[in-house]
């Protein structure tokens, strides 16, 4: 809805943008971790990834040898943590970024904001 109510230009998507990183770093220390793990998972992805296929990547720790169900995270919680930056397609269960613009923007902060997000990806750290 902040995307329908935007000014023209840029400048003011950025903005947007901004406002939703700022209340995602405002939250407690595990939801925080999580909307970046979350964030970062959907944008480095190379393919879209269905709410089963983040819940379990999100689920495998560093180390684990093999997946713990305890650790699956519901969807609602993912979405929840996320600032709306992120939907799901119902048809589909696709999980995806709320805006193509939004993944221009992740990228353009993503060295600054989640430095370790390709690492902490390959590594398997929540």
């Amino acid at each position: 809805s902040a995307l329908n109510n935007l000014s023209k230009g840029s400048r003011a998507l950025d903005d947007a943008y901004s406002e939703a990183i700022v209340r995602i770093d405002g939250q407690l220390q595990d939801e925080r971790v999580l909307a970046k793990n979350v964030l970062s998972w959907i944008s480095y992805s190379q393919r879209p990834l269905t709410t089963g296929d983040l819940c379990h990547a999100l689920a495998v720790g560093l180390g684990d040898e093999e997946l713990d169900r305890d650790n699956i995270l519901d969807v609602e919680d993912i979405l929840s943590v996320c600032a709306g930056l992120v939907t799901i397609d119902e048809e589909s269960q696709v999980i995806r970024l709320v805006h193509y613009t939004t993944q221009d923007y992740l990228e353009s902060i993503r060295e600054k904001w989640n430095p370790d997000a390709q690492y902490n990806i390959w590594q398997g750290r929540r």
